[in-house]
């Protein structure tokens, strides 16, 4: 009785152990943002990556995730993770292209065009890959969890499809990233820079006739709707980095860092594993919804590259 008695006066006289007693009982929260909906199914993989981590860490880290541009639009993620404002975010690689030339690597039209080239440049213990995360950390602040593919470029449009500079000459476009608005505007098209989950209404609204997007928006985004031919460009592979800003990384405990990162290489192994099923998924669905598919031939693609080269120079 006299123990008990004298703990509860501790507890009375010092309400600052009590609250340090709370508090150690509390889970570290971890806030995370993307513009896509967690009804794509490329969006699974961060629903795995949040279950993971809460059971290895039996409930003591947690990840809330807030998807639909709740928080932050796609353009506003990058800047968002890299001030703390938010602890994770999903960003387009092409986004950090400004800041990072390296990162744009992957936006060169026709260079990473086919799977193998960019499996082997995306592993983990790759010197491209290395050369980009290392340079991310440098100048945004932010640590690379893991990467994401989105699907190879195509062109989404009305009409005849665009299989050749001159078909693109006039067309108001529209596109997801810089890169692809230079692309645009050295083939003769007008680009306009719209975020992917406008898409659908620039494509509605008559605003751009055509839209170079992932083949993944197709289903996620509903593009069927409003488009009736698909243009395989192989421009490029569409890539996203899930970063963690580097305070929330450090405020970490080593077994908790440790456990997010493990947590990270199971998932990622597992997007590239069933992304090309995804992916075969959507061009079945443009099938199935009436729309064209259109194969680039290599003379058609190789007259989109070079029309590109000659507009940069």
């Amino acid at each position: 009785m006299w123990r008990l008695l004298t703990i509860v006066f501790f507890l009375a006289c010092h309400p600052s152990a009590k609250a340090a007693e709370t508090n150690a009982t509390l889970p570290t929260i971890l806030r995370l943002t993307l513009a896509s909906s967690l009804k794509n199914p490329l969006s699974q993989n961060l629903i795995d990556f949040k279950n993971a981590i809460e059971e290895d860490s039996a409930g003591a880290l947690r990840i809330e995730i807030f998807d639909n541009a709740q928080l932050y639009s796609e353009t506003q993620g990058r800047t968002a993770v890299s001030s703390g404002e938010i602890d994770i975010a999903v960003v387009p690689l092409g986004d950090y292209a400004g800041d990072i030339p390296a990162a744009g690597l992957f936006q060169q039209p026709f260079l990473f065009d086919l799977k193998p080239l960019v499996l082997a440049a995306t592993r983990r213990d790759h010197p491209i890959r290395a050369t980009i995360e290392k340079e991310i950390l440098k100048k945004a602040g932010v640590q690379v969890l893991f990467w994401q593919p989105y699907g190879g470029t195509v062109l989404l449009s009305n009409g005849a499809p665009v299989t050749n500079p001159s078909a693109m000459t006039g067309r108001n476009v529209a596109a997801i990233d810089s890169g692809m608005a230079n692309f645009i505007t050295n083939c003769g098209g007008k680009p306009r820079l719209v975020s992917a989950p406008d898409t659908f209404k620039a494509l509605e609204n008559k605003s751009a006739d055509s839209s170079m997007t992932g083949i993944l928006s197709l289903k996620e985004r509903e593009l069927w709707r409003v488009a009736n031919t698909v243009t395989k460009l192989r421009y490029s592979e569409i890539l996203f980095v899930i970063v963690i800003n580097e305070k929330s990384w450090q405020r970490l405990t080593e077994e908790q860092r440790n456990l997010v990162l493990d947590a990270a290489e199971r998932v990622e192994q597992s997007i590239w594993r069933w992304y090309f099923l995804l992916e075969a998924d959507s061009y079945a669905l443009a099938q199935e919804k009436g729309l064209k598919i259109q194969e680039l031939t290599d003379r058609k693609s190789t007259r989109l590259n070079s029309s590109h080269r000659t507009g940069s120079r």
